[in-house]
């Protein structure tokens, strides 16, 4: 993979032509929706010497339809307002989608102006501060290249603001999830340094770990090169709390059928187990009510119990999925699940919204 100047999944599909890649163009199902168009980005942001002022306030719009069918969408629960986030993500038009949508029983669309449109964007809820933060994704490649983002938003429950704080990550992919323990939101990702050249021999990809406190991130760890860590392919991450050991877990893989379990103990990530979810960008999130971590994944349903994975055998629900969002509702005590692409004789890019309550899914919208 000579042409490698950053691992997420954007840039794979686009440089390398990942087995996934020819799925950008095929069949859809019949009540596909229009994609929506990015929204451009804002100009006000934050400065650390003042408060971040926020994007132009509006009200979300009712939806008489929901959101067009989309991959790598950016997904959270908002505790505070009992409101599933969805923003972007990549439709079969080879969009980049800029729209947020919130759910609580019925879709509304988010009519204001917000990040710019993007795949890929590592999100997660902060409870202590009762903003949802947005971090990075990538914004449009062409063969050879990518457009890589670093910026930092956070949602407030009516509009978006944009934050310029002292320190800012360089990682490209990246995925998030908020720490109970540290009462913060933990990142882990990838970064890739430039390639001089096209074609030429590109220095390796280092991991690092961040943290956001409400204002600023700050470093935790930075790997060296003979971490093991360091062979996780970057497009297959997925990061939650575990509910029954109380620790961050990281899952990914170390080449297409090895999968690799990490825990994150404060200040360090240890290799817990190296059996789990096989497929190509997987989803996962904690489920405090069953006390377990759900992963889905093209070839099936996993759940995380502290100790192994387990495949479970499940008669109905979303089916084989990838690139789907996953976020938990601590509402109403279950796995909510949005999209992505199914995967049946073709494969179909959704925008099905499902629940698991610990035993069976079941479709909400």
């Amino acid at each position: 993979m000579a042409c490698v100047v950053a691992l997420s999944w954007a840039f794979v599909a686009a440089c390398a032509g990942h087995p996934g890649s020819a799925s950008l163009n095929s069949p859809q199902p019949s009540s596909a929706s229009a994609a929506t168009p990015a929204t451009p980005i804002p100009t006000a942001t934050a400065s650390p010497s003042g408060p971040a002022q926020p994007t132009e306030a509006a009200s979300p719009t009712p939806a008489v339809e929901p959101p067009s069918p989309r991959i790598d969408a950016g997904t959270a629960y908002d505790s505070a307002r009992g409101q599933l986030m969805v923003f972007g993500g990549f439709d079969s038009s080879n969009n980049y989608l800029g729209d947020t949508w919130l759910w609580s029983g019925s879709w509304i669309r988010y009519p204001g102006t917000g990040p710019s449109g993007r795949r890929s964007a590592a999100m997660a809820f902060d409870p202590t501060h009762s903003v949802a933060v947005l971090y990075g994704g990538a914004g449009g490649c062409q063969p050879g290249s990518c457009s890589q983002l670093h910026d930092t938003w956070l949602w407030d429950g009516s509009s978006w603001l944009q934050v310029t704080s002292a320190h800012t990550p360089q990682l490209s992919p990246d995925v998030m999830a908020y720490d109970p323990s540290a009462r913060s939101i933990l990142m882990f990702g990838f970064v890739s340094p430039d390639c001089p050249s096209v074609g030429a021999t590109c220095p390796s990809p280092h991991a690092e770990t961040w943290g956001w406190n409400g204002s600023d991130w700050t470093q935790l760890q930075a790997m060296d090169s003979s971490s093991p860590i360091q062979r996780l392919l970057g497009y297959q991450l997925a990061m939650s709390h575990d509910p029954t050991t109380g620790r961050m877990i990281l899952l990914g893989h170390v080449d297409s059928s090895t999968p690799n379990s990490w825990a994150w103990d404060g200040s360090k990530w240890s290799l817990i187990g190296q059996v789990g979810p096989q497929g190509y960008l997987f989803s996962m999130a904690g489920d405090p009510a069953a006390h377990t971590v759900v992963a889905i994944d093209p070839f099936g349903t996993w759940t995380w119990d502290g100790q192994r994975w387990n495949q479970l055998s499940v008669q109905t629900g979303p089916g084989k999925r990838q690139e789907s969002g996953i976020a938990y509702d601590d509402h109403a005590g279950r796995v909510l699940l949005f999209g992505g692409l199914y995967h049946d004789v073709h494969d179909y890019w959704k925008n099905d919204l499902w629940s698991w309550d610990g035993h069976v899914w079941s479709q909400l919208a």
